[in-house]
């Protein structure tokens, strides 16, 4: 079969299997950072696009803010996001019927083996659309792509990879980084392994490309980095710096280092707001994160026994991560034992490497105290695919030499995983449902009361990480709709937001206001206590009334006005 075959069997299947995913599971946004992010492009926030973002490439945020203004009836962010996992997908499984040699009779076998993979690995990034592993899924993409340029010296192999690199590193600049990384690691070491085998021209070729590539991925950065720097309000970038440092990795105790953070202004009241993201108080600052954070009391690395314990507990707490990594171990082995039954000494050393690789970032992250599912799909899913193609390479190679068996257990354990994975999705569908409609209901409920100003609290959203990826608003739109909190909170896009609602800043005593309004999951009560906690520390007796309940007693609408006698 011709590769041009190879390449409408790959998009037809992926076509296929996006609809059956569209259709049984639907598509979701991952994070409140995709969230955040659509709605600012999208004009949602400030009533029209606002592209200079935070976590998002603001210059790519500026074109996609274009498509926006020409329509706003298609949700262009979760297209582009889901057309890039989506064009992903299509250059692995081609990169797979390529290196596997496929004919008309071995077709079924090698998209069978493929659509199992994606159902217990890729189908969660696709299904979940999320920056970071939507990063992950194009720079496997662009190893499988390097691969092919290495093993054949095609120049559009090579193209084309480094244009995935430059897509990975556009959705998220450490992401892409990431991958690149693992790129540029094959790339080294195939080029090593043979050395004596290359044609002089083509290895500087070779060279001189990816050095190109990667000053691409240096020059992204740098123009985001100008913009954000520029565009953005001055302090932001600094603040956002040591609030992440802080918010995201290991916290010093209160109670143990009660003297530093009353020395940032801060009490039991103000730490307990810091910790759940409602960011009223004017202590919850820069000044006071950079002081947490630059103490002797703050140390976010664990040590090697935590790092285990923490694996452990991911693990536990992730049924899709323990999926992925069952995945991935049983890969990495299949590519180390095809390998040294082929005979292949390059293809054994790839699979060490690719194994490695993954060991080493696995690592870095469990140090740092970051291991969230996002991110270790992101860094394992470009070594799962550079495995897989390990294996093929081996099978295609010489067929007689590797052990039948070694082969058919692929479809028995993907079979297995594929049935923990749909135990996976049957939970994550009923969390995908209520969270939506606790929005959908919050939202309309916020539009039907324009002059109101509704601050809401992390219930609504971060725990649950479930939006509606293609939903649109027309006029109205939820501009009056204002998160309490987290990286949004003192960026350029929340100042505009304020503006929009006639707001200078948000603190306690904007809660007083007649028009403003805060909201929770009435499943989480113990979040408007903090609040109240901290306003009556701060001003004495306070009321706080539940005014609406919104999705069948879902959803509470709070105001909190100061007592009777102190009016």
């Amino acid at each position: 079969m011709s590769r041009k075959h190879y390449f409408w069997i790959s998009a037809a299947t992926v076509t296929v299997l996006s609809l059956i995913l569209i259709f049984t599971r639907g598509i979701v946004l991952e994070t409140v950072d995709d969230f955040n992010v659509m709605y600012s492009i999208a004009g949602y926030k400030t009533e029209v696009p606002f592209w200079q973002l935070t976590f998002f490439n603001s210059v790519f945020a500026g074109f996609i803010s274009i498509f926006y203004r020409i329509t706003g009836a298609i949700q262009w962010y979760s297209v582009i996001q889901f057309g890039s996992v989506f064009v992903g997908e299509v250059l692995i499984l081609y990169s797979i019927l390529c290196i596997s040699k496929s004919t008309k009779k071995q077709l079924f076998l090698y998209i069978g083996l493929f659509s199992l993979l994606h159902f217990s690995v890729y189908m969660y990034v696709l299904q979940r659309l999320q920056f970071t592993t939507t990063a992950g899924v194009l720079g496997a993409a662009a190893i499988c792509m390097l691969y092919m340029y290495l093993r054949e010296k095609k120049a559009l192999y090579l193209t084309l990879s480094g244009i995935l690199i430059f897509g990975s590193v556009l959705m998220r600049y450490k992401a892409g980084l990431m991958c690149f990384m693992i790129f540029f690691g094959l790339f080294i070491a195939y080029t090593f392994l043979e050395r004596n085998d290359i044609d002089r021209k083509v290895m500087i070729r070779s060279v001189i490309s990816v050095l190109l590539i990667a000053a691409t991925v240096v020059a992204i950065r740098g123009a985001d980095l100008y913009v954000k720097r520029n565009m953005l309000n001055e302090n932001y970038m600094d603040y956002d710096h040591y609030r992440g440092m802080y918010q995201d990795y290991k916290k010093p105790d209160f109670n143990e280092n009660q003297e530093l953070y009353n020395s940032v202004g801060w009490d039991d009241n103000v730490y307990n707001l810091a910790a759940n993201l409602i960011y009223i108080d004017p202590a919850i600052n820069e000044h006071a994160f950079k002081t947490i954070v630059e103490s002797d009391a703050y140390d976010p690395h664990l040590t090697p026994k935590e790092m285990m314990h923490s694996y452990s507990d991911f693990l536990f707490d992730e049924p899709e991560g323990k999926v992925a990594t069952g995945v991935f171990l049983f890969m990495t082995i299949l590519a180390f034992t095809t390998s040294l039954s082929s005979g292949s000494r390059k293809n054994l050393l790839l699979s060490i490497y690719a194994f490695l690789a993954w060991a080493a970032l696995t690592g870095y992250l469990l140090f740092q105290g970051r291991m969230v599912l996002r991110v270790m799909l992101l860094v394992l899913i470009p070594s799962l695919t550079l495995s897989f193609l390990i294996i093929l390479s081996n099978a295609a190679s010489v067929r007689n030499k590797v052990n039948f068996w070694q082969l058919t257990v692929i479809p028995v354990m993907l079979v297995f995983s594929l049935s923990a994975a749909d135990n996976v999705y049957i939970r994550l569908k009923e969390k995908d449902r209520y969270s939506q409609e606790i929005m959908f209901a919050f939202e309309e409920y916020a539009m039907e009361h324009p002059d109101n100003i509704y601050i809401h609290d992390y219930t609504m959203n971060n725990f649950y990480n479930s939006y509606s990826a293609f939903h649109t608003y027309d006029d109205p739109v939820p501009s009056n709709v204002i998160m309490s909190g987290g990286s949004y909170t003192y960026s350029a896009c929340y100042y505009k937001q304020l503006e929009v609602n006639n707001l200078t800043m948000i603190r306690g005593t904007t809660l007083f206001h007649d028009n403003v309004y805060y909201v929770c999951d009435l499943n989480r009560r113990s979040y408007p206590w903090l609040v109240y906690n901290y306003l009556e520390s701060r001003y004495g007796n306070i009321d706080c009334r539940l005014v609406e309940e919104l999705d069948d007693g879902n959803v509470g609408v709070f105001k909190f006005s100061i007592g009777s006698e102190h009016k």
